[in-house]
């Protein structure tokens, strides 16, 4: 027997003296110290992606991947939940982490309760079952024990994994970490811990994933019937918006649900919306928001803290560098080293590009309170004028940059071109729309400043909100002439917004006003703007004569631009009243001044409209050239709607010659206007490309952008869009769709129609809509809108759809019985084609000899029926149509049998039955060869006659 030695059931530390063959073993189950894990909650939802991505991490058979993970993000928004629920899932894998999990909450950002790493080594040491005794007292002893046991753990197959939860720094941590490369560590920090592994930045829910967890927390707290959350659908986004989509806050939230079975989820949804007290609500028990970032906020340096407490002065989406510097009154270098603090503890964000940073809004709330309890009204006061004054300063340089001609001092020094004014007006516009919805003063003076560029990004509805507080004000702190200007400037708005008639009243009293203060410059913009009000209207002599005038005030300004412009604005007056040539001559004096200029935006204006005149003036050539050089400018000046215009003008260009490249053209000018930002903008692009796609020939590719037009022209209470999309909607139905789609969508066309008074439209759609009615077997509604589409065709005078509506009136009254009124109208249809004369279709005459002629069958008036049916027989021949002539001819048959003409009665029946076998129609030419054997029998010998006449 061989000597055998073992050494098994605990650790041993120090020499060993052992002879003969030694086994180590250890034991096979890990202590119970190992499954130390905090409860996970069944509610977890909406962080699939962040969990397999940590799973996969974890994953014993990845190789070449680092066994370390540090989770990371602001208060409240998971961590710890998220680290949990990796840890169960892992756990549960078999052959995973049989050594079992280590966990230790570090409490790293609370200074009463913050545990070190000396101490959470001791107990990890004494879970993986070390004696008390035998645990080193230094630091660095113990953390070289602890990884001594790890590794040896893992060489015998008991895999661990190590939880370090909130962790404020890498001194709490460091010593924690599993250093090989077998056993796995996961780490949750609000700081963004370096060289700790593979950093995972958690970012709040989509607003999806956060109704979701509301609903999941509520019942799991409540039960499965709670239904809360999926019943009000609407107020569930509310809620989740107004909690930032926190997952904290979300908790929260079902916890108050959960208290009062009866209460609905509106009324969360309300007590939120008053952003003062949102913090007070979002508070349950020991659990609230407002702790969760206090604990952030009072581990910042005071400094830190400091700049912090004065970000919430800023309301808008998020701020740059520069701007920060200014709110602080410090140097940009120091802010941004504080900045850069501050992102590291994810107490703020990264914003829309590199050097900007925002705050997520709970945080923002949270430190306005924060600006009111430790910070005096005059520097809160001083840095919100500072702020206000930064981004004043900064429009006002960046909008005189913006024109392209001679820039001020401040425009060039500030920025380098227009370009890159532009790019700054676009980042920080909403910065200076939000300050003015909270400073009802800055807004007025924010208002002064951009109305440029705001017209150039069609922003015309929100410049007349934040100017609204001083317009109605007749003294103002601004002075006479910026008051008249602003009354200008709402004319030229309201007339983007499409209110000419309103804008022409304000314009009026704006051009008083100047000629009063004689200012010539307000004067020429007031007559330019009413101008094109008159002109929008249709009041185009007016609207000539208005910028005859400018043209005239432009000359004592001494500004070749404007007086360029005034020449370009009667071009467009003068192509709208259907004189080309003058239109064309006018903007080509205009584009001969503006080319030296140097305004590339005015010279794109002009050459958008001289493409227009040159299209009226049948010079399509021409067109094309000057709206390929205007697309090319506006593009050159980055202005979105100027090129998404000339884009749609030329997909009109090209609509009918080239459909496939009027497609590409819609798509480029949805995605420019898209980006301006105001979806009414939108929708015409959008019937554009419905336009486009129709007459491509893809109509089941139409319905899509018709149907999303229709719905942004409902939405802006457009009914003449609307008619328009649903009408190209109707159109890529195409003539086969069946009743119950194409009814709806023509009753709404109908409705809009009748509204807007659009007589000779209702004279076509309606009787569509008759059709479509009569295949779901309602004659008297059919009757009904077939006297309305009569009233519509009469007072639109177009005899061709009044006699359609009368055809349709005469079958529908014929299947009511009523056969005495049917024929009147059927007579009256066939005096309209007559009258049309030659520039109908002879299909119309047709169609109304043959109706006619199959309801006088059914009367007494047989021999007036032979007469109409020769018509229609004539007329089906003529078009080459043998099934419509066929029945036609069989009719005519039978009306000249009742009358005793049975040889030609055989003949036309004859005819009727070659016909029928030309269009393939078996049944008819049947009961036509009946028809001709019936008339045959009648008169001896005719049979030979009409075959021998017919072979003839």
């Amino acid at each position: 027997m061989t000597p055998h030695n073992s050494i098994g059931g605990g650790t041993f530390y120090g020499p060993v003296l052992q002879a003969g063959s030694i086994a180590l073993t250890s034991p096979t189950a890990p202590s119970p110290a190992l499954h130390s894990l905090p409860p996970s909650t069944s509610s977890f939802s909406g962080r699939d992606e962040e969990l397999a991505a940590l799973l996969a991490l974890l994953d014993p058979a990845a190789v070449g991947r680092p066994r370390t993970a540090v989770v990371t993000g602001l208060p409240g928004v998971g961590k710890t939940e998220l680290v949990v629920q990796t840890a169960r899932h892992a756990v549960d894998r078999p052959d995973w982490f049989p050594g079992g999990v280590l966990y230790a909450d570090m409490d790293g950002y609370d200074p009463a309760r913050r545990r070190t790493a000396h101490d959470t080594l001791g107990g990890f040491l004494l879970a993986l079952g070390v004696p008390g005794d035998n645990i080193p007292a230094a630091s660095p002893d113990r953390a070289r024990l602890y990884a001594s046991c790890l590794h040896e753990r893992a060489g015998l197959g008991l895999r661990t994994l190590v939880v370090v939860d909130n962790v404020s720094d890498m001194d709490q941590v460091k010593p924690l970490l599993a250093a090989d490369a077998v056993n796995a560590t996961l780490v949750t920090s609000r700081h963004r811990l370096d060289g700790v592994g593979r950093r995972l930045s958690l970012e709040v829910l989509t607003t999806e994933a956060a109704v979701g967890l509301m609903d999941r927390a509520l019942r799991q707290e409540c039960g499965p019937g709670d239904t809360r959350v999926v019943d009000a659908a609407d107020e569930a986004v509310r809620v989740a918006e107004a909690c930032g989509r926190l997952p904290l806050a979300l908790r929260i939230v079902a916890a108050h649900l959960a208290d009062i079975p009866q209460r609905p989820l509106s009324s969360i949804a309300d007590d939120l919306a008053d952003r003062r007290h949102r913090i007070d609500e979002l508070a349950h028990g020991d659990i609230a928001v407002q702790a969760a970032f206090d604990l952030s906020y009072e581990y910042l340096a005071e400094d830190d803290a400091t700049l912090f407490r004065l970000l919430a002065i800023h309301p808008g989406p998020d701020l740059s560098t520069e701007a920060v510097s200014r709110l602080a009154a410090s140097e940009e270098r120091v802010v941004a080293r504080t900045l850069r603090s501050l992102l590291r503890a994810h107490l703020v964000e990264t914003g829309s590009g590199y050097g900007r940073w925002r705050l997520h809004d709970l945080v923002r709330l949270y430190l306005l309170r924060r600006l009111t309890a430790e910070c005096a009204e005059p520097e809160v006061a001083g840095a919100s004028r500072r702020l206000v004054t930064f981004y004043l300063d900064t429009s006002e340089a960046a909008v005189a940059r913006l024109r392209t001609g001679p820039a001020d001092e401040a425009g060039r020094s500030r920025f380098t071109d227009r370009r890159e004014a532009l790019a700054w007006l676009d980042a920080d516009y909403p910065n200076m729309a939000a300050i003015a919805l909270e400073e009802p003063s800055a807004g007025v003076a924010f208002g002064g400043t951009l109305f440029a560029y705001m017209q150039m990004r069609r922003r015309h509805e929100e410049w007349l909100v934040m100017t609204a507080p001083v317009r109605g004000l007749e003294d103002t702190p601004y002075g006479e002439r910026y008051h008249t200007l602003l009354l200008a400037q709402t004319g030229t708005a309201l007339r983007a917004a499409g209110q000419q008639s309103e804008a022409i009243g304000i314009l009026d009293e704006a051009l008083e006003r100047f000629r009063e203060l004689g200012d010539a410059l307000g004067e020429y913009m007031a007559l330019t703007n009413r101008g094109n009000c008159l002109n929008d209207l249709g009041r185009h002599d007016e609207g000539i004569e208005t910028h005859r005038e400018a043209h005239e005030v432009s000359k004592r300004l001494n500004d070749p631009v404007r007086e360029a412009q005034s020449l370009a604005n009667l071009g467009v007056g003068l192509q709208k009243t259907g004189s080309p040539d003058d239109s064309r001559e006018y903007l080509t004096r205009a584009l001969a001044v503006l080319e030296g200029a140097g305004d590339i935006v005015a010279r794109a204006n002009a050459l958008t409209n001289l493409a227009a005149a040159e299209w009226d003036g049948a010079r399509p050539n021409a067109a094309l050239d000057a709206n390929a050089s205007a697309i090319e400018l506006y593009r050159t000046a980055d202005d979105w709607d100027g090129e998404a215009t000339a884009l749609l003008n030329r997909n009109a260009y090209l609509l009918e010659s080239d459909p496939g490249q009027a497609v590409e053209l819609a798509n480029r000018a949805i995605v420019l206007r898209r980006r301006l930002g105001n979806e009414r903008e939108t929708a015409p692009a959008l019937l554009a490309l419905a336009g486009a796609l129709n007459a491509a020939g893809r109509g089941g590719e139409a319905a899509e952008p018709a149907m999303a037009a229709a719905r942004i022209f409902a939405r802006a209470e457009d009914h003449a869009g609307e008619a328009s999309a649903l009408e190209a909607q109707l159109v890529a139905l195409g003539p086969e769709a069946d009743a119950a789609s194409v009814v709806p969508v023509l009753q709404r066309v109908v409705a809009l129609n009748t509204e807007l008074g659009k007589d000779a439209e209702l004279a076509v759609q309606l009787p569509m809509l008759t059709m479509c009615l009569s295949e779901a077997e309602q004659p008297d509604a059919v009757a009904r809108l077939l006297r309305t589409a009569l009233t519509h065709a009469r007072a639109a005078g177009d005899l061709a759809s009044e006699a359609e509506a009368l055809i349709l009136l005469g079958m529908t009254l014929l299947r009511m019985d009523a056969a005495e009124e049917a024929i009147q109208h059927l007579r009256h249809a066939l005096e309209l084609c007559d009258a049309v004369g030659d520039d109908e279709p002879a299909e119309l005459r047709a169609q109304a000899a043959l109706s006619l002629g199959g309801a006088l069958l059914g009367t007494s008036g047989h021999a007036e029926a032979v007469t109409v049916l020769l018509i229609a027989a004539r007329g089906y021949r003529d078009l080459g149509e043998p099934m419509a002539g066929g029945h036609a001819l069989a009719m005519l048959g039978e009306a000249l049998a009742t009358t005793g003409a049975f040889e030609a009665a055989a003949a036309s029946y004859a005819d009727a039955f070659a016909a029928y076998g030309e269009a393939g129609y078996e049944e008819g030419a049947a009961a036509a060869q009946e028809g001709f054997l019936h008339c045959v029998h009648r008169v001896e010998g005719l049979a030979e006659l009409l075959f021998g006449a017919h072979d003839r």
